[in-house]
């Protein structure tokens, strides 16, 4: 499914993968704010700039861009919505929409839903995703294995359905009546899946293939009709939901199906018929509920009802063919299908009800993480943070392990890290640092300070075959020299531990790693940037 990422890249002409691009979304907390946007948009190389403009501004600046509108829906509720904005004209613009449709709209009618919010943007030469070939290669790979697993389910599924018929056809004397009982289980099963996806949306509010079912059966308010307390049974609000019972009909009038097989099933099917007419009461109170009380309408919901209303009109059809069976009917034998399907309807309530504490326990501390993970990632948290950890003078650092944007007329972010070779730790934070250059390498210079006791130890060793890699030429004595200036500038800053890192001359906070770094290389860019220019504003005046 295209975002308005996704076509800003497209637009864009930077090379992306859709599985990858969505990770980092992930990552960037789903691109909610032109903050988001500006971190994920740096991972693809294309520098971006947020500002608030007014319409005066409009025509003087780089196109495309971002564009932030706030507009109320049919409820009342205020969404922010992204648009890239492509042309400016005189007196109208054009704008590309989320779902890469191009508008053409009078600018007096842009301006009343336009926050001024824009980002800017500037594509590098080298805008790419990274790693992009590779990853081009695995989404080719998972695609065949997806579409190969499709294939398999879909040909189980008619084998199922294959079998189930030949069943019906070589013990029913009637194919008509065998044609009723296939559609019946066809039914539940559409009916549970459905049912399963509406209360899936109920415990996790952020459940993906909720929404994605949600909006692909038309518009509608599945959320907000499933989540109010209106949904709710009123008489019997603290036992079960609309799509609760919907589990329970379903998933139980197929188990009883399933078993009365082995019993009778001229009767079970009779009595399933009998259950079927009797779900016309659900249907008409649920849409009830819908026009009148929740005045709004789920599609999802709808959908469950068309299956019920379905399945009436079987049931009715099927106790009319088979109205002549009916009276010769007797009441003890009633009793083992009637057994049979209080079992079949009592099983996945019980089921549900050790199962639904767990998951809302699952879901809320899913939600916990989540807003943990958000608070830990707001930059102005790690700011805060990073500031009140232990200050280290960086200026005589040893700089004989230099990388990244070396440039001293760019003064790029500074990250000086202390390592020791064989510490199992460093050598996993040195992949993490492999990582970060590759994504933002051009915002900061990192220095390498290595640690190391003695002549005789392995870590000695390896710092001076680091040092022979050098273009600069050591003798041995000068590579003595160098180590011990590095063990002394560790020891000077009492930093006993390593991997430790040093940002902008602030050891950086116990609650953060390296790979944290990608969330707020871009920001800390920014910020320095930021004061510079401040600095020679200052000096001039």
């Amino acid at each position: 499914m295209k975002t308005i990422i996704s076509i800003l890249l497209d637009k864009l002409e930077v090379s992306y993968t859709p599985v990858y691009l969505q990770k980092l979304t992930e990552k960037c907390n789903q691109a909610q704010t032109l903050s988001d946007i500006t971190l994920l948009l740096a991972y693809y190389k294309v520098e971006s700039l947020a500002v608030q403009i007014g319409r005066e501004e409009l025509s003087e600046i780089p196109l495309p861009a971002l564009v932030l509108a706030s507009q109320k829906d049919e409820n009342g509720k205020t969404h922010n919505d992204y648009s890239i904005l492509e042309e400016v004209r005189e007196n109208e613009v054009a704008l590309i929409n989320v779902k890469a449709e191009k508008e053409i709209i009078q600018i007096e009618d842009f301006e009343k839903s336009w926050t001024g919010y824009t980002l800017l943007l500037d594509k590098n030469e080298n805008a790419a995703e990274s790693n992009y070939l590779a990853h081009k290669k695995a989404e080719k790979k998972q695609s065949i294995f997806d579409s190969v697993k499709t294939i398999i389910q879909v040909l189980v599924g008619i084998s199922f359905l294959f079998l189930i018929g030949k069943s019906f056809s070589e013990t029913s004397t009637n194919n008509v009546k065998s044609i009723f009982e296939i559609s019946f289980y066809v039914l539940h099963s559409v009916g549970f899946i459905i049912s399963a996806i509406l209360l899936s949306g109920e415990i996790f509010k952020e459940n993906v293939i909720f929404k994605k079912a949600c909006k692909a059966l038309g518009k509608s308010s599945c959320a907000d009709t499933n989540t109010t307390e209106k949904s709710k049974i009123e008489s019997l609000k603290k036992w079960f939901t609309f799509s609760e019972l919907g589990i329970y009909y379903f998933f139980g009038a197929f188990l009883f199906l399933v078993i009365s097989k082995f019993q009778n099933d001229f009767l079970a099917f009779m009595l399933q018929s009998l259950f079927s007419v009797l779900g016309i009461f659900a249907v008409i109170t649920s849409l009830y509920y819908q026009k009148f009380i929740l005045k709004k309408w789920c599609s999802l919901c709808v959908s469950v009802m068309a299956v019920l209303f379905i399945e009436s009109v079987l049931g009715g059809m099927y106790l009319f063919i088979s109205q002549n069976d009916l009276a010769e009917i007797t009441i003890s034998p009633l009793l083992s299908p009637f057994a049979i399907a209080i079992f079949s309807f009592l099983l996945p309530v019980f089921v549900w009800n050790i199962l639904k504490p767990i998951l809302t326990k699952y879901n809320s501390y899913k939600n916990e993480m989540k807003n943990l993970h958000s608070f830990k990632y707001d930059f102005e948290v790690f700011k805060t943070l990073l500031y009140q950890s232990k200050r280290i003078d960086v200026s005589e650092v040893p700089t004989h392990f230099v990388e990244g944007n070396t440039a001293s007329d760019e003064n790029p972010v500074s990250l000086v890290v202390i390592s020791r070779p064989t510490c199992p730790p460093c050598i996993s934070a040195k992949k993490d640092l492999q990582k970060l250059r590759e994504n933002f390498g051009s915002y900061f210079k990192m220095t390498t300070c290595h640690l190391t006791a003695n002549q005789t130890s392995e870590d000695y060793k390896q710092i001076s075959e680091l040092l022979s890699k050098l273009p600069t030429s050591y003798s041995e004595v000068e590579k003595e020299h160098i180590i011990s200036h590095h063990y002394a500038w560790i020891n000077q800053q009492e930093i006993s531990f390593t991997p430790a890192f040093i940002l902008n001359g602030y050891l950086l906070p116990e609650k953060y790693t390296v790979s944290d770094l990608n969330y707020f290389m871009v920001h800390l860019a920014n910020e320095m940037e930021e004061e510079i220019q401040i600095n020679q504003e200052e000096l001039v005046s």
